[in-house]
């Protein structure tokens, strides 16, 4: 939402604020939370400030995008202990039987790399069996093949629309999903470290569509909202803003058509300079 959303060369010549982009993509809250640990706060630069962006219920959804492809990019940033990492974003939705076999077996451990490889050995002899062809050639071709930007536009956001619909209300119970997220874990480290945090919520492509977001994460914004007032956090949220449209959208929530990346750039740099020397939250 930041790497391909926010253009860091136009925003820069737009506030003069000297700025680090940090934007990888498929990253998610863990990832979120170790950057700010283990290199943000443990800058030899101080850092005055931090915007993290995000979409809906993220920030308090710990076990997204920790395992298979995105793994390796959170062992990168990891220490040589992450207590608070192993319990939020590994053994949170555990069961008893389940945090034993993670503790004691070690190959339980490992089996979403033992999955993985199996699953390329499939496919690589597979296509140089019947196909004469190497696994990377059907693995391009896949992506090319159900790649975003072959959907059609409008049934794309319609899609989205409908699958917000049915996303589980216990998703959305902001002050039981605080409790287990690392939220609280940054603002702790931002207030240890004297860094002044700002969350921005992008607009989704589904909220193009008046009146689109479902009712739990309506009141789920509420209580973040709530959250954010009474830790002195600011707020940013970017969903009924009337600048981003549709055309702005390439694939899936990513504005960065070329129109959509100027225009929330701009947005971007017209509020945070603001912000940044404003104790107010908006």
């Amino acid at each position: 939402m930041l790497g391909r959303g926010v253009h860091p060369e136009y925003f820069k010549d737009l506030t003069k604020i000297p700025s680090v982009f940090l934007g990888p993509g498929g990253t998610d809250s863990a990832w979120w939370y170790l950057v700010f640990k283990n290199v943000i706060c443990k800058s030899e630069i101080p850092v005055p400030a931090v915007a993290i962006f995000f979409r809906d219920n993220e920030l308090t959804d710990p076990s997204s995008r920790v395992t298979g492809e995105f793994q390796p990019r959170l062992d990168e940033l990891c220490e040589k202990e992450e207590p608070v990492l192993d319990r939020l974003a590994y053994f949170n939705n555990m069961s008893n039987f389940e945090l034993m076999l993670s503790s004691y077996w070690p190959l339980y451990q490992k089996r979403t790399g033992v999955k993985d490889k199996f699953d390329s050995l499939i496919k690589e002899n597979m296509m140089s069996v019947f196909f004469n062809q190497q696994i990377d050639d059907m693995e391009n071709a896949t992506q090319r093949l159900f790649a975003d930007t072959n959907m059609n536009q409008q049934l794309f956001t319609k899609y989205q629309f409908e699958t917000d619909k049915i996303s589980k209300k216990s998703e959305f119970d902001f002050v039981k999903k605080v409790k287990t997220s690392f939220l609280p874990e940054i603002i702790s480290l931002a207030k240890q470290n004297n860094i002044k945090l700002i969350f921005v919520r992008v607009k989704k492509r589904r909220d193009v569509i008046p009146n689109s977001q479902p009712t739990e994460l309506i009141a789920y914004i509420k209580d973040l909202r709530e959250y954010f007032i009474q830790h002195n956090i600011i707020f940013i949220d970017y969903t009924n803003d009337r600048h981003i449209k549709e055309e702005n959208y390439s694939d899936g929530d990513h504005q960065d058509n070329p129109n959509g990346l100027m225009t929330f750039t701009e947005l971007i740099a017209d509020t945070l300079p603001q912000l940044l020397s404003s104790k107010l939250i908006p």
